[in-house]
């Protein structure tokens, strides 16, 4: 049993060090964002994607890990992480795996709040867009527009009302 707690235990620090550069990967994002750094962004973007990667490979591990020990145990199934504590006779084993996987949970919650705060951000981002855009095309009905014919004299259009557009050669 031993070897599989300790195999246990490797994966649960693994999965940590992927999240905690997940977590910066996460904040430099979100300064890259802030200072509109294109390039940053997008290596951030390609970092994440392998980081999440990696993260499904150690949860998967964990996963049969767990299957692993519960059989040990006599489980069917996977048992809970604290079904897997409270059965180690190992005191000290216990409470480093608890205390591990507590950091895990208190990290995936970190990474979980960065990641809504970035929706937020990136959502108030494109309503502002989307609010100048139509800001812009509104004051793009209404300036005067001045061009040529095809006589090369010059010709505006003065907007006076919506509905109603008046042009003459000057």
């Amino acid at each position: 049993m031993s070897p599989l707690i300790t195999e246990f235990e490797a994966i649960v620090v693994e999965e940590l060090e992927v999240l905690e550069r997940l977590l910066n990967c996460l904040q430099s994002e979100r300064e890259a964002m802030v200072a509109f750094d294109l390039q940053l962004i997008t290596n951030s973007q390609k970092l994440k994607q392998e980081l999440l990667l990696q993260i499904q490979v150690l949860e998967a591990s964990r996963r049969g890990t767990m299957e692993k020990i519960g059989t040990g145990l006599g489980y069917r199934g996977c048992p809970t992480v604290q079904y897997i504590v409270d059965h180690l006779s190992d005191a000290a084993q216990a409470a480093r795996l608890a205390h591990s996987l507590s950091c895990l949970r208190s990290m995936a919650q970190a990474v979980q709040e960065l990641n809504e705060d970035h929706r937020h951000y990136i959502a108030h981002s494109l309503t502002t867009v989307q609010q100048s855009l139509a800001l812009l095309d509104m004051m793009q009905g209404q300036v005067t527009q001045v061009g040529y014919t095809k006589q090369g004299t010059m010709q505006r259009e003065v907007s006076r009302e919506p509905s109603t557009v008046m042009s003459h050669s000057v």
